[in-house]
């Protein structure tokens, strides 16, 4: 019986980018061959996006520079639009609505159905006999927004879930920063330091409040 697999696939492409004089838009230069990210890279560049302080035009400009093209077809794109696919995917992530994200929860669900329609595409791969691999169905994304989404979709697929720290000045995973992947139901805190740190400062309290 003929074998048939499924993988998804996201691909960087090489772009170089400027922001407009009046810092409303990143601008888009042209682009050539892409790279390949593993599931694993993907959630890394989740990260880094998210990890970007609104604001920062900056450090905004040397992301995209490095991940290349941001959307196929669409060359300018308003600064705004990034900070708010921020807080969508920060909301999606989490189900913790950041206070700068204005929209719905169902606007948010089906932002990430079109994110997804708009920049899949399908390809079929077809193996030799002789080699004995199965012929492939390649669902891909060739674009950074893409593959952003992409990554926050397959999360979702394996239930995996994602929170804030506990510790309220978590440099890292703090309330609203880059959320961190909740292995047990009752894990509140990103790693034992944070934990080990709150235990701390609550003891100091309670010290401080005996007469």
């Amino acid at each position: 019986m003929a074998q048939e697999a499924i993988r998804y696939v996201a691909i960087l492409r090489p772009a170089k980018w400027k922001i407009s004089k009046d810092n409303a838009h990143a601008i888009e230069l042209p682009w050539s061959k892409g790279t390949y990210l593993s599931e694993q890279r993907q959630r890394k560049l989740r990260d880094r996006f998210l990890a970007i302080e609104k604001g920062d035009e900056g450090a905004l400009l040397s992301f995209l520079n490095e991940t290349g093209v941001w959307q196929r077809w669409k060359r300018i794109v308003p600064v705004a639009e990034f900070w708010q696919h921020q807080t969508t995917l920060a909301f999606l992530l989490t189900n913790r609505k950041p206070k700068e994200h204005t929209e719905t929860r169902v606007w948010t669900e089906n932002k990430l159905s079109n994110v997804l329609t708009e920049s899949l595409y399908i390809r079929s791969i077809y193996r030799a006999p002789w080699l004995k691999l199965p012929a492939t169905i390649e669902f891909g994304v060739d674009e950074t927004r893409g593959a952003l989404y992409l990554s926050v979709w397959r999360d979702r697929f394996h239930k995996a879930e994602f929170r804030y720290c506990a510790r309220v000045d978590c440099a890292d995973h703090g309330a609203f920063k880059v959320p961190f992947e909740v292995t047990r139901r009752d894990k509140e805190y990103c790693s034992q330091y944070c934990a080990h740190l709150v235990s701390l400062r609550k003891k100091r309290a309670r010290k401080q409040r005996r007469p």
